[in-house]
């Protein structure tokens, strides 16, 4: 792994399309309400549309010292200086991603099972989001549900083989799961249902953040971003 510069937040926030907001007005909401790592996440767009998503997300993530992750899109996250992308199992190799964005941006890469995650260490990766924990309405093509069982047994694997990588559990994940959530061992949480479809999201945001604030977890992530 490249050097240690920054912190990866225990509390993320995945934007959605939802009917009442766009996706930059998702970041600058939740980054108001304290969440200081948000990642743009949107399919079946034309790319200059995502672009000016992600443009505008980015300012607000300046204005709070916060952390903008692009989905997916990596010459896209390159262009528009965003602080990092995350990849999917079917996207482009995180060693390529490296390559493009160099060792100031952070990588993450997306995990099922633990071979999956085995394998992701041996790559220049920045934080694993493991999942679904549980069905979810915000992305398709899921793949098989963990469930609280599943992330201990898991954990259980990562820590007999002394990896060391930031676990993000993800997927359906609700306010009252974590505790559980967190006593299998993952480091953190991406949210994106439970917040974006709550009757507050301010609110729900803030709820979160008390949370991982609570329980010790080091909040501020302490990246400055790429410019």
């Amino acid at each position: 792994m490249h050097k240690d510069s920054f912190t990866i937040a225990p509390f993320q926030y995945i934007t959605v399309d939802h009917p009442e907001m766009t996706h930059a007005q998702q970041a600058a909401r939740a980054y108001s309400a304290g969440c200081q790592w948000v990642q743009i996440r949107i399919k079946d767009k034309p790319l200059n549309e995502i672009e000016r998503e992600v443009v505008q997300a980015l300012e607000s993530a300046l204005a709070y010292n916060a952390v903008l992750i692009v989905d997916d899109y990596v010459s896209l996250a390159e262009k528009c200086k965003a602080s990092g992308v995350h990849l999917g199992k079917l996207d482009m190799s995180p060693t390529e991603a490296r390559q493009i964005l160099g060792n100031h941006c952070i990588i993450g890469a997306t995990a099922n099972t633990f071979d999956d995650i085995r394998q992701i260490t041996t790559m220049p990766v920045d934080y694993i989001g493991v999942g679904p924990f549980r069905f979810t309405r915000t992305k398709k093509k899921l793949s098989p549900i963990i469930g609280i069982e599943g992330y201990r047994s898991l954990m259980k694997h990562v820590r007999e083989a002394r990896l060391t990588i930031p676990i993000i559990a993800i997927g359906g994940i609700t306010y009252e799961d974590l505790p559980a959530l967190i006593d299998t061992g993952v480091y953190g949480v991406a949210v994106s249902g439970a917040v974006a479809y709550s009757h507050s999201f301010e609110k729900s945001i803030e709820k979160f953040v008390e949370f991982f604030t609570k329980t010790g977890q080091f909040y501020d992530t302490g990246v400055s971003l790429k410019v």
